[in-house]
């Protein structure tokens, strides 16, 4: 063979071993982008089923802190038993049967008989239609409304505090007694309430309440006729809500909104 054709034999064994240690360069390269990549996705999945798990840890600790302040009963009737376990205790209202159909409909029966023995009270209170609404609504609806729960409350000597929106009721009997707070919560729709009683309130937060929210004078409504208040009185009370809003309302405006909103 001659010293050319050796040459170009040398030569072309050097190109395929440059040829193969390219391939074997490119599938290393391959194979560690694709490692990497793996890996990325990997870290990408455990970052957010992290992230996932610390949400549902968040949002079980903000489940178990509405559950350690708040007693929302499961019941259709939430106004009532709420009263029934500010009236009995929590221990009664677990007791099996306690929130049976035929226990609920016999403890509403009592209430009537109750309420019926302190009418002249009630009177006193500006509880009016005991028979028409009050009487009507424990015997014959699936639910009782606010001023059947305050009716209950003024019979049974309780010092209330009802709170729904921007406003509160208050009902109190005497200063050392236990202020019940309770809390009435619109669904989305606006079709139904729920309720819901707050465990123990400190006074610092019913101050709070206190001092915050408007006070609802009659429970049958929050607002009197919109001849009784002058402009000023209606400015006082929506500036409460609304310091920063300097645009001028007229006093129909404002009334409007105080009636949607509180």
């Amino acid at each position: 063979m001659s010293r050319q054709s050796t040459s170009i034999q040398s030569l072309l064994s050097s190109l395929e071993l440059f040829t193969m240690d390219a391939k074997l360069l490119s599938m290393s390269l391959s194979t560690k982008i694709d490692t990497e990549t793996k890996q990325k996705d990997r870290h990408e999945k455990d970052r957010h089923e992290k992230g996932q798990d610390t949400k549902k840890v968040d949002d079980k600790k903000e489940e178990l802190s509405i559950v350690e302040r708040f007693f929302i009963p499961k019941e259709k009737d939430s106004l009532f038993w709420c009263y029934y376990v500010i009236q009995h205790g929590a221990s009664k209202y677990e007791f099996p049967g306690a929130t049976s159909f035929v226990n609920e409909k016999a403890e509403k029966f009592k209430c009537i008989d109750l309420l019926r023995l302190h009418k002249q009270e009630l009177k006193t209170k500006k509880i009016k239609h005991l028979k028409e609404d009050i009487e009507d609504e424990l015997a014959n609806k699936e639910t009782i409304g606010n001023k059947t729960f305050i009716a209950l409350c003024i019979v049974n000597n309780i010092n209330i505090l009802f709170i729904h929106k921007r406003k509160c009721y208050e009902l109190r009997f005497d200063e050392q007694s236990t202020i019940h707070v309770i809390h009435c919560m619109d669904n989305d729709d606006l079709s139904s309430r729920n309720y819901r009683y707050e465990w123990n309130c400190p006074k610092e937060q019913i101050e709070l309440y206190r001092s915050t929210l408007f006070k609802w004078e009659d429970i049958d409504k929050p607002l009197r006729a919109i001849s009784y208040y002058t402009l000023d009185s209606l400015k006082t009370i929506y500036q409460r809500f609304h310091p920063e809003n300097q645009v001028k309302k007229t006093k129909k405006e404002m009334y409007e909104y105080l009636i949607m909103n509180l």
